[in-house]
Formats: C-alpha cells, structure tokens, sequence
C-alpha cells in the first residue's frame, strides 16, 4: 500500500464507517477510530525497545507484512484494552508460522476459524474470562481480542469473503479461550525478522488523523503448496 494521506469529514463513527465499508474495510461493525494517540497507546504496551514496525509475520493469501504498529491500530479498531497487546502481538506470530496453514485456513470452503487460548499471568492481568460465560458476552478482553484477530485476517492476510475467503457458510471472529488457572499450556510464539515497513496514515481537515488498517504486501510470491 502507499503512503497516501486521505482526507475525512470528521472522526463521528459513521463518517468512520462509511469511509472504512467503502475501500472494503472493517467487519461491518461499528470501529474505534486509530488515532496517532490511541496507536501509540497501545503499542506503548508492549516492551519498551521493541520496534513498532518490525515484521512479526507475512499472513497468507495477500501476503501482507504485519508489524506491531499495525496489530496496534486493528486492535483500536476492535476497542481492545492496551492490556491484551502483548498476546495479540503473539497471536500475530504464531498466524505466520507455516504449520498453521493459514493460507489453507482462509482461503478453504471450509467454515474454519482460528482458536486461541490465553493462560498464564497475562490472563489475569488483562481482564480476561476463563469462567461461566468465557465464550459468550460481557468481557472486553475476550470479545475484541478475537475480533482484533479477524480484523488482521481481513486487512493484513486478505481474508475478504468473495475474495481470498472462499467458506460459503460465515464463521464467526476467532475464538479467545482462556483456560481455568492450573490448566494452561506452554505459549508458543516463534518470531521471525524481516525488513520494517511503512504504515498509510488517513488525515482529517482538523489535522487529527488515523492510521490505515492495511499492511504493505510483499514483491514476492511463495510457490503453492
């Protein structure tokens, strides 16, 4: 994607949404607006030295460079708290590790979706539900987290239904789980190192601005499997 500026009305949620649902954007849901303010919130989240636009993962089928800056702004988008950054960091990882298929999972006819399962201290700390009710509503932690996850499905990978998604039959978001305390697994995350990348920012006539929920796509292609 380029580093074009774009212009919007104002930052009301429905000047928001429109503009999103028209460039394909968003999930059909209203979003939080990614203000520089908001971004920097939540990437301030994570270790102190960490490099916001370090490519954590290349997601499939787009091929999409997802950084730390961009898992921030999408999780702006969803109204994640700041407190789930680091397992949303993680999620993006593990998303581009070549046994999960993830170009298979997006792009299969099959109603498939991703799980993930948050245990640990972090669990706790970020408010998340392991008890009655932890897939069902009432709890930010575990509702915008997978929601964040399909926003980064659908902006980062290209995941688009009728496009890159081809499941005749909708999934929901990916599925938060947090295991009850005594009963975790061992989190498994691999990281990889690959060239930083620009981020698009979206300004208004106010000089406030938001950042585009989209990722660069890469020159190359990988061979099929």
């Amino acid at each position: 994607m380029s580093d074009e500026l774009l212009d919007l009305a104002d930052e009301s949620p429905e000047t928001v949404l429109e503009y999103f649902a028209e460039r394909g954007w968003g999930d059909g849901l209203p979003l939080v607006p990614p203000t520089p303010e908001r971004v920097n919130a939540m990437l301030a989240a994570c270790s102190g030295d960490a490099d916001p636009d370090e490519v954590l993962s290349v997601l499939e089928p787009r091929f999409g460079e997802c950084t730390r800056r961009m898992v921030a702004v999408n999780a702006v988008l969803a109204g994640c708290p700041p407190e789930v950054m680091p397992v949303l960091v993680a999620a993006a990882r593990a998303l581009g590790q070549p046994e999960l298929n993830l170009r298979g999972v997006n792009a299969t006819t099959h109603p498939v979706a991703p799980l993930l399962i948050v245990h640990g201290e972090i669990a706790e700390r970020a408010g998340f539900n392991s008890g009655l009710g932890a897939f069902g509503p009432g709890n930010r932690a575990n509702a915008t987290t997978g929601r964040a996850l399909r926003l980064l499905l659908l902006h980062v990978a290209g995941a688009r239904p009728r496009r890159a998604n081809r499941r005749s039959t909708p999934t929901a978001s990916p599925r938060t789980s947090v295991p009850r305390r005594g009963r975790g697994t061992r989190e498994r995350a691999a990281s990889t190192r690959r060239r930083p990348s620009p981020s698009t920012a979206v300004r208004t006539p106010t000089t406030s601005t938001t950042w585009s929920p989209t990722a660069p796509v890469r020159s190359w292609r990988r061979r099929r499997r």
